[in-house]
């Protein structure tokens, strides 16, 4: 029996992509001690080590951070590196600290990773086509998963996964009309972990104007801050927001925002200040401009969406690498997306719309390698927030064959 030239397409491209997945769990497989002792994943462990030991209240005091810190790594890597993250977070990471360094890193990241690749699967399933679905989904979640930012996520041992897996979530209760369920898990996304990359998604969630999303994100940010002040106490949280405003990176040049970019250019101060402040304005009005055309039906709730969340990232005050694993339930529904695209106009699969997206995925994919590889001079900055800008560009396209989404005022 001959088989669809489609589907064989198709199929490479599933084994491109989840050949790369592979290589990004081999090689986090293969992190040593040392290099686990010098990753982000230890502040967690710190943070964590901090609740258990009953000093909520104290979670954000640096002295206390860099003792435990010290005994956390035992000697293996000199100085401190803070925990910044909402105390959620570190609500989370307790469990894990009944381990030692080495395998809490490997439970966590694992945890991570179900989270990540669960959040692919819901946001492929929610946006399907009804032919070659399964094959479909399973190269949208290979192309959301298949990002870079997976592999530095793992080696770094970051909490991307789990805000993913929120926002995958409030994205596929967008699809099923469940406005009030959308924003709530939204509001919870944002205080899961980073509430400087989600910006632009605030911005959206007002915008679109739809009262159940508004209601629903403020009674998620509510829960989730009220959690918090069970979790850490008064103080913990002033803590918290006293460590937001003095959180600045001593690395500014490894940035992928825009933040990052003018500080290598200009080498910080008012003249950064100010273009990253006109930049950041200017991002959030094309937020603004997709979440109105989404709500009025101009454009799909994918696109309108995935726009918010890109430019979320593209002026957060600071932003590396594993952090953009937040596209990756964004890459899988604009995956199913451009293939329903491309079949709505008759088209082989894949076709010019699919290739278009996989293209600026490269894009993406190639700069934040390069910006990792540390080859680039100090003063010109990151790659990142160019691919970041051609990503948004591509993704504020017209409703595609998946429909206008639950815009506002629409029936639910």
């Amino acid at each position: 029996m001959r088989r669809d030239p489609s589907s064989r397409r198709l199929l490479l491209l599933l084994a491109t992509a989840g050949l790369l997945v592979v290589v990004f769990v081999v090689r986090w497989i293969a992190e040593k001690p040392t290099e686990i002792a010098q990753s982000d994943f230890v502040p967690l462990q710190v943070a964590g080590v901090i609740l258990r030991e009953g000093h909520a209240a104290q979670l954000y005091d640096p002295v206390l951070q860099s003792r435990v810190y010290a005994a956390v790594v035992q000697g293996s890597h000199p100085g401190t590196l803070f925990y910044i993250h909402a105390p959620i977070a570190a609500v989370l990471m307790v469990p894990f600290t009944l381990a030692g360094l080495d395998a809490a890193f490997r439970l966590w990241g694992l945890m991570q990773l179900a989270c990540l690749v669960a959040a692919v699967v819901i946001a492929a399933q929610a946006a399907h086509v009804p032919r070659h679905r399964g094959r479909v989904g399973a190269l949208a979640a290979g192309v959301g998963l298949a990002l870079p930012a997976t592999l530095a996520m793992l080696l770094e041992g970051q909490d991307v996964g789990m805000p993913a897996l929120l926002l995958a979530c409030a994205y596929a209760a967008m699809r099923r009309r469940s406005p009030l369920l959308a924003g709530a898990l939204l509001g919870l996304a944002a205080l899961a972990g980073k509430p400087h990359l989600f910006l632009g998604v605030a911005v959206w969630i007002l915008v679109w104007g739809d009262r159940r999303l508004i209601a629903g994100a403020i009674a998620g940010v509510a829960g989730a801050m009220l959690a918090s002040l069970v979790a850490v106490g008064p103080g913990g949280i002033a803590g918290f927001v006293s460590a937001l405003e003095s959180g600045r990176s001593d690395f500014p040049n490894a940035q992928e925002s825009v933040a990052g970019l003018f500080s290598a250019w200009t080498g910080g101060g008012r003249i950064s200040t100010g273009l990253t402040v006109v930049v950041t304005l200017a991002a959030l009005a094309a937020v603004a401009l997709a979440a109105r055309r989404g709500a009025a039906g101009r454009i799909s709730l994918e696109s309108s969406l995935a726009v918010a969340i890109v430019l979320s990232l593209l002026c957060a005050p600071h932003l590396y690498p594993h952090d953009l694993a937040l596209l990756a339930p964004v890459f899988a529904w604009m995956t199913v997306a451009a293939t329903g695209r491309d079949r709505d106009r008759g088209r082989a699969l894949p076709g010019a719309a699919l290739f278009a997206l996989l293209g600026v995925w490269v894009v993406l994919a190639v700069c934040l390698s390069v910006d990792g590889s540390g080859t680039l001079p100090a003063g010109a900055g990151s790659l990142a927030p160019y691919a970041l800008v051609a990503t948004a560009l591509l993704v504020a396209r017209p409703p595609s064959v998946l429909g206008k989404g639950p815009g506002r005022g629409q029936p639910v």
